[in-house]
Parts: C-alpha cells; sequence; structure tokens
C-alpha cells in the first residue's frame, strides 16, 4: 500500500503518463485503419481502462486523505 501523500501523487502522475502513451499509441493504431491491429488496438484498450481504473484508485486516496491542519 502506498503510505505517504507524496507517493501517492507520484504513482498517479505516472499511471497518467502512461495512459497518455497508452491512448497515443491506440490513436496512431486507429489512423493506421490497418485490421491486422485489431489485437493491438483490443490490448491498447484494456491497457487504457486498467490504468483509468488504477489512476482513479489512487485519486480517491488522495480526496479522502483527511485534510491537513496548519498552525
Amino acid at each position: 500500500m502506498i503510505d505517504t501523500l507524496e507517493s501517492v501523487r507520484k504513482e498517479l502522475a505516472r499511471i497518467r503518463a502512461q495512459l497518455a502513451g497508452a491512448e497515443a499509441v491506440l490513436a496512431r493504431i486507429r489512423a493506421h485503419g490497418d485490421p491486422l491491429l485489431a489485437e493491438k488496438e483490443a490490448s491498447t484498450r484494456l491497457l487504457i481502462e486498467a490504468l483509468g481504473v488504477q489512476a482513479e484508485s489512487l485519486a480517491q486516496q488522495l480526496s479522502d486523505r483527511p485534510a491537513r491542519v496548519l498552525h
């Protein structure tokens, strides 16, 4: 489990970067229009979905943390 706010933020940034990369790959596959790439497109879509779920989970962890009071 990720235990510090900073580590959660770093992990979320890493996942979002992976997600952006996978979305770019998917866009290139679709632009190519080659039916032989259908399997690659499907696996890339699954990766995007999984990364999205991970990102949502981490974002939820961030929002669930109690706010720190500064004195």
